[in-house]
């Protein structure tokens, strides 16, 4: 609702603390409230609030300046320091100027000059009530405003993610149509991710690594879609321009998922997985550990695989020559404990049927 609308209402009446060490004055003002429908609590002792005062007890505080025990400079900065919107209103003598304008800094709502007609306390009193009923109901007004922005930002993630979800889902299906669209291909994101799955599980990888590396090894070509046809189904051999073309793949397959809020380690196997550990890689040369551990095991799952996959200008390696070629090449283009790691599983690997490991319909 508008803070222009608010409702100062209250529960219950207003609760109303009043504190003087003369009784006479104390009892006029208990008779003059109560009459007019307040709640009120009479002290004599000031000392005795201490026992009393908390958050949102009392509605407003009446209290003389100056009493034995605890003044009411002291009173109200302890009023202040327990319930800070509390009002309190000063009585102060003729002679006490010098301690109202200390009490005003202090904090106090307002005061009331000895002597006062009942009159004057009731309006006093009653402006203070307003005032503490508009805090309360600007602090609830906040309050649910703050729990609506809450609702809302929980529902808009919701959708966003939702939006994600269907960005991705788009994704995967285009690269599932990317290895569909050329026999020498069909099938490659399949078995480098299950490769790549197979290879986690046995360096020890945990859930959300396994589930990063999962994604990643899915998406490792999707920046595919950007090369033109000609070259990525080119039936002999590329050109060196043709070459300099199709390294490209990684760079806008980075452009193509960005949108998507991923873990950033999806974005380092997508952009990362040509890289080589002697430096000598694209597209940014990096050297060693530079080059993320979930993108090191890709780059050999990824090389076996095409290794061992024929093409219209060659036929495929026989997989333990495949396996030779990474070994040869361990610690050059390849990270050492991925090429191991591979190494455990290339038994295992053949004979597992890799065409089954279907990168859409799964939950990914």
């Amino acid at each position: 609702m508008p803070i222009t609308d608010i409702d100062l209402h209250f529960a219950e009446e207003p609760h109303i603390l009043l504190i003087d060490d003369e009784p006479e004055i104390v009892e006029l003002m208990d008779e003059t409230l109560s009459h007019e429908g307040y709640r009120t609590t009479a002290l004599t002792d000031p000392r005795m609030l201490e026992g009393l005062l908390h958050p949102d007890v009392f509605d407003v505080i009446v209290t003389d300046i100056h009493m034995p025990g605890m003044n009411g400079l002291v009173l109200l900065q302890l009023v202040k320091n327990i319930d800070p919107d509390l009002p309190v209103i000063i009585i102060t003598g003729s002679d006490q100027l010098k301690h109202l304008m200390t009490s005003i800094r202090l904090g106090a709502h307002d005061y009331l000059r000895k002597p006062f007609s009942m009159n004057e306390l009731l309006i006093t009193v009653s402006r203070a009530v307003e005032k503490r009923a508009l805090k309360r109901q600007i602090k609830r007004y906040y309050e649910q405003l703050e729990e609506r922005v809450i609702e809302k930002t929980a529902e808009l993630r919701q959708t966003y993610h939702k939006l994600e979800e269907n960005l991705l889902g788009t994704i995967l299906a285009m690269v599932n149509a990317l290895d569909a669209s050329d026999v020498y291909t069909r099938g490659h994101s399949e078995r480098v991710t299950a490769i790549s799955m197979m290879m986690g599980e046995e360096m020890g990888l945990d859930g959300d690594r396994m589930k990063t590396l999962r994604l990643g090894a899915v998406l490792h070509d999707v920046g595919k879609i950007g090369i033109t046809h000609r070259i990525l189904h080119k039936p002999e051999a590329l050109t060196d321009d043709e070459y300099d073309v199709m390294k490209e793949h990684p760079a806008i397959g980075l452009h193509i998922i960005q949108p998507i809020d991923l873990d950033p380690e999806v974005f380092n196997i997508v952009v990362q997985h040509h890289e080589r550990v002697d430096g000598g890689g694209y597209p940014h040369g990096l050297r060693g550990e530079a080059i993320s551990p979930l993108s090191r095991i890709v780059a050999v799952a990824d090389s076996f695989d095409a290794m061992t996959s024929d093409r219209p200008y060659r036929r495929g390696l026989r997989p333990h020559d495949a396996l030779a070629e990474l070994h040869r090449w361990a610690g050059v283009q390849f990270d050492g404990d991925a090429v191991r790691a591979f190494d455990s599983i290339f038994l295992h690997l053949l004979g597992t049927d890799l065409t089954r490991y279907n990168i859409v319909k799964e939950n990914l």
